[in-house]
């Protein structure tokens, strides 16, 4: 996918991915359903639900897939503004409950 725009809104079926290449910094957030993010060199794995959202913290290769039919909003690093996660302006984004440890990585 190309980071060169600002925002990307996405729907995914289920199971389908999506590949990040040196989106670093770039804030995923789910839209609806599930999805699963992982990051080249990174052994913590993110699964994030509606209303959650996720900074990219490497660059490299990053890959989302649809845990089921989702739609998913990218937004790329300095142009997210109080569109960020966690930002006083946006309440309903919150932060992913659950993290994964191990060696599933894409890389």
């Amino acid at each position: 996918m190309d980071m060169r725009t600002e925002r990307v809104r996405i729907e995914l079926d289920g199971g389908q991915t999506l590949r990040l290449q040196d989106a670093q910094g770039a804030s995923v957030v789910v839209v609806a359903g599930e999805v699963w993010l992982t990051q080249e060199g990174d052994p913590k794995d993110v699964v994030l639900a509606a209303g959650e959202g996720h900074v990219v913290e490497r660059g490299g290769l990053s890959v989302l897939q649809a845990l089921d039919d989702a739609r998913v909003t990218i937004v790329r690093a300095g142009a997210m503004g109080a569109d960020a996660p966690g930002s006083s302006s946006s309440p309903a984004i919150r932060s992913p409950r659950r993290w994964y440890v191990g060696a599933s990585n894409a890389a």
